[in-house]
């Protein structure tokens, strides 16, 4: 029999069944207590308390034998089953967003998964332990990298079966990762959602994610450049319009639209007009969209493009050539276009002069073309001083008395600059020879290469161009007659038709050279070509070049060869070294 102040020890004996690597093991966990008095039955109550700790092993519920007996006599015991168990925790099973913009302001929703319990399997809400179903008051304790914790309200909604709805809004955070803790409002935080103890929030930075168009032009006279900028991660419209500036310089900023859906904000602005030097890549700056921090993108400024003068427009008494006689004192008259000249490109002039070293110039007219920068222009040069050579050329560009540019290049690739040549009209041009040398004896195939030879070519079709050897010895100069084998035009020779063909017949196919005269040969069509393409015109010069084939007589001694035809009723002669 138990009195009232008898001491009760009560024995939790957990049983721990076997493994395939461990033997079935028993802990025992004690509680003392005291009986109540006794019931007309004689029956006495006695509260047991659980255990201050459970065995490892009983981390996930398990079973135990509880045995209560006097602390004075342990053979005198009672025995009763205890099953240990867990109740089912809440499961969040979504949270949406995950990410959003770094000024704050999304909505998160987690949605959570309660158990209300049945009389077969209790629940923590009939355990009268934390659950949704009692509606507890909730917060979000928030900590940003490097920031002080805050805490944001959060609101629960029943949505009905054992289905949850928790909201609340992410505050402000620079762009990075954040923990998102859930916690009642007293402060106790949830370790039991579902295993989840902290929320990753990631909080995406505000920038401009593109400009349209990449690059442009904003010099003076330009007008600026209309772009639009996309601004990306926004979380709300901004409160006044937001400011943009190029270079540190402001822009005109003409619209702001804000789409909520995909949170980005675009910005319709104008740049300002820059200076020139300052073409590059250049920063745009957006301010107002983010408070207290500067949006940064990299514009490409556009230099204005180069002036030039168009090769193929220019004309020398209307006619399309580089050159002028040196053999002729008349005044001649050139005309050109400049490329890229324009107010538009911060090039406003109001005059316009033709530069050519030792001739005298004077402008005749200019007029620009259009809005493309497109301008002509007329002038006369006297070409009586200027000796036999090349000359560059240069275009003054003029503002109110003040030179401001020079245009001194042509639209080609083949050579740099602009140039003029003072040119012997009088002969052709003989750019190379093969051989240099020959015997005595005569009968040697010499092959000249020849520039301007347009005559030569037609007089040779009349039979009119004649070859010697002219000797010089100390009792004078006399003249051995060669032949002419042929005269074949440079566009004849690269076509290889028949022409060519008959050229190569009267050579008799190089047939007595050498390998190294041969090579020597085959380099003078080769220098020919290299030397047309400095021309505008390179079709015509090919054209115009020629290839003479002679051959050489018999002969004790000489020093030079001349070669005759006959040109607007004069014999003209074309002399060059050469030994026998």
């Amino acid at each position: 029999a138990l009195t009232p102040t008898d001491v009760i020890t009560c024995d939790f004996n957990f049983t721990a069944a076997a493994t395939p690597t461990s033997a079935a093991t028993t802990e025992t966990r004690s509680v003392w207590t005291t009986a109540s008095a006794a019931d007309s039955s004689d029956a006495r109550t006695i509260d047991v308390p659980l255990p201050a700790a459970l065995p490892s092993f009983c981390a996930s519920g398990c079973s135990a034998t509880l045995f209560v007996y006097p602390a004075s006599d342990a053979a005198q015991h009672a025995s009763l089953p205890v099953e240990f168990f867990n109740y089912a925790r809440p499961a969040v099973t979504s949270v949406y967003p995950r990410k959003g913009s770094e000024q704050g302001g999304s909505v998160v929703s987690l949605t959570v998964e309660d158990y209300q319990g049945t009389a077969r399997q209790p629940s923590r809400y009939m355990a009268n332990l934390f659950n949704f179903f009692t509606a507890p008051a909730l917060k979000v304790e928030v900590q940003c990298e490097g920031e002080a914790l805050q805490e944001r309200g959060a609101s629960l909604t029943d949505t009905g079966n054992s289905m949850f709805e928790i909201t609340f809004t992410a505050p402000p955070c620079d762009a990075g990762v954040a923990n998102y803790t859930l916690a009642t409002s007293s402060g106790n935080v949830l370790l039991d959602m579902g295993g989840l103890k902290a929320l990753q929030f990631t909080y995406q930075g505000t920038v401009v994610s593109s400009v349209t168009p990449t690059s442009g032009m904003t010099n003076p006279g330009s007008a600026g450049v209309d772009m639009s900028l996309f601004i990306n991660n926004v979380q709300t419209a901004p409160a006044t319009t937001p400011t943009v500036t190029l270079a540190g310089v402001a822009c005109v900023v003409s619209l702001s639209t804000f789409t909520p859906d995909n949170r980005q904000l675009m910005l319709k602005a104008r740049t300002p007009e820059l200076a020139v030097a300052l073409a590059g890549k250049v920063s745009i700056v957006v301010s107002g969209v983010v408070a207290g921090k500067d949006l940064a993108f990299q514009w490409m400024y556009l230099a204005p493009p180069a002036m030039f003068l168009e090769a193929e427009s220019f004309t020398i008494d209307d006619t399309q050539r580089t050159w002028v006689s040196a053999s002729n004192s008349a005044t001649v008259k050139i005309a050109c276009v400049i490329r890229n000249l324009h107010a538009k490109f911060d090039r406003a002039f109001d005059a316009l002069t033709l530069d050519v070293p030792q001739a005298e110039t004077e402008t005749v007219s200019f007029r620009s073309m259009g809005d493309d920068g497109k301008v002509t222009a007329a002038f006369t040069l006297d070409a009586s001083a200027l000796p036999k050579g090349f000359y560059s050329v240069s275009v003054g560009v003029y503002k109110d008395g003040v030179r401001r540019f020079n245009v001194s290049a042509f639209d080609l690739s083949a050579r740099a600059g602009a140039w003029m040549e003072a040119r012997d009209t009088t002969l052709p041009r003989l750019l190379s020879a093969a051989p240099t040398e020959a015997p005595a004896q005569g009968g040697t195939l010499l092959l000249l290469g020849l520039l301007e030879a347009k005559t030569l070519q037609e007089q040779f079709a009349f039979g009119a161009v004649s070859f010697a050897l002219r000797l010089e010895s100390g009792s004078g100069v006399t003249e051995v007659a060669g032949s002419v084998a042929h005269v074949i035009s440079l566009a004849d020779y690269n076509a290889r038709g028949g022409k060519y063909a008959a050229a190569a017949s009267a050579a008799e196919h190089f047939a007595q050279a050498s390998e190294s005269l041969f090579t020597a040969y085959l380099s003078i069509p080769t220098m020919l070509n290299a030397e047309v393409l400095f021309s505008t015109t390179p079709t015509q010069a090919t054209s115009d070049a020629a290839l003479l084939l002679v051959r050489t007589p018999l002969i004790a001694a000489g020093e030079k060869l001349r070669v005759s035809w006959r040109k607007a009723g004069a014999m003209q002669y074309h002399d060059f070294a050469f030994s026998v």
